[in-house]
């Protein structure tokens, strides 16, 4: 992506998640109880991701230079927004830890992870975040892979 691209994929991915999650968590049932503040942690992270990507691009722009945010300073602050996020979900919905969890993906069945569960994502969230960085930083094409992975990812959820 161009340098601020994510000022124009971020907005529009937010606005789609919550638009076709929105009405999922208002739902009546009892499964949706506390899902409205999941979804909102979710939004929360995504945007605080996004803002550590802005203050990044917004240093190269203002230094002239590909030099942006100092790689462990971006580093940290992309896993004390997963930490966060980690602890949100587990304020919200302990039963995320202390039950095994669903894959609605692949359908197969995830251990608790208990206590782990907060490592475990601060290591997925981070590490994500990163690899997208490096596939964009490759070849400038990130929005073609996630396409791909978006493709996969909407077909799991046709099925569920």
């Amino acid at each position: 992506t161009p340098t601020a691209g994510g000022l124009l994929f971020l907005p529009v991915g937010l606005a789609v998640g919550l638009a076709h999650a929105w009405p999922l968590a208002s739902a009546p049932a009892a499964a949706a109880a506390g899902q409205k503040a999941l979804l909102m942690a979710t939004s929360l992270a995504t945007l605080a991701c996004g803002l550590i990507g802005l203050a990044d691009d917004s240093l190269i722009i203002t230094r002239k230079s590909n030099k942006g945010l100092a790689p462990k300073t971006k580093l940290l602050l992309q896993m004390a927004t997963s930490l966060v996020f980690c602890v949100a979900i587990l304020c919200s919905n302990p039963s995320v830890v202390a039950n095994a969890m669903t894959n609605a993906l692949i359908g197969s069945v995830i251990p608790a992870l208990g206590p782990l569960y907060c490592i475990a994502g601060v290591l997925l969230i981070s590490g994500e975040s990163n690899a997208v960085n490096l596939t964009d930083g490759i070849d400038g094409l990130a929005a073609g892979v996630f396409a791909l992975a978006a493709v996969g990812l909407a077909g799991g959820l046709v099925r569920a």
